[in-house]
């Protein structure tokens, strides 16, 4: 404060002079105007800081150029330097500069409880949020267990070329062997038919995956039943 009364008295012809050889070690003001560029040892000490485990806010400025004198701070935006975690209500862009981000996948075949399955209404670009529908559509990882209320398959004759109706369908029926089994991988019981046998009989129903393991389409075995039942029906009509 002597020093600030000191220069208080600094008048007349001399003050320009006086002034020039005056050097302040600490100066307290409300504000200060000018842009900075003549100060020196002045501005925030940095550090490389990883041990805080908490939320710290992150400021921010509309300047783009120039020095900044202040900035602003939002409690929906922090980061955390324990971890690492750059937290806000949301992110814009593509992502396509951004690395080590997204999703964490592993592999589940053990969980026994019903899951969510997630969907979006996106075809095309990142998505960076999903919905579920709570006890509509479900997984159960334990048993491969799919559950809907409605499940449809696309059957649209627009879409479809060289329909024949099928024949000897009560033929192709007989020569089927319907089985009851256990699944190896969680033993639970099943029923059904066995691709490889069907694929003999029926291989349109039968597809083939890159690892040599065959599933059956059983939607597509509608068709042959009602054409067998219909045959079944004209023998007994003829009798």
């Amino acid at each position: 404060m002597s020093r600030a009364r000191d220069l208080s008295r600094l008048v007349g012809p001399q003050k320009a002079a006086d002034a020039a050889d005056v050097v302040f070690q600490d100066v307290t003001a409300n504000s200060f105007i000018g842009d900075g560029s003549q100060l020196t040892n002045a501005g925030s000490t940095v550090s490389i800081q990883t041990g805080v485990n908490t939320d710290l806010l992150i400021p921010f400025t509309g300047i783009n150029s120039g020095t900044m004198t202040s900035a602003n701070v939002n409690s929906t935006l922090t980061f955390n330097p324990h971890s690492g975690t750059l937290s806000a209500n949301a992110f814009t862009g593509d992502g396509s500069g951004l690395t080590g981000a997204g999703a964490s996948l592993a592999n589940d075949a053990v969980t026994a409880s019903d899951l969510f399955v997630p969907f979006t209404g996106i075809s095309s670009g990142s998505m960076t949020s999903a919905n579920v529908a709570t006890g509509v559509l479900t997984f159960r990882p334990s048993t491969g267990e799919l559950k809907s209320t409605i499940v449809t398959s696309t059957s649209d004759a627009t879409l479809k070329k060289d329909v024949e109706t099928i024949s000897n369908g009560l033929d192709k029926v007989t020569q089927l062997r319907g089985v009851t089994y256990k699944w190896i991988n969680n033993d639970t019981d099943g029923m059904g038919l066995i691709a490889q046998e069907l694929e003999e009989v029926v291989p349109e129903a039968v597809s083939t995956d890159s690892n040599g393991t065959k599933s059956i389409n059983y939607s597509s075995l509608v068709g042959l039943l009602v054409e067998a039942v219909k045959e079944l029906n004209n023998r007994i009509d003829q009798r």
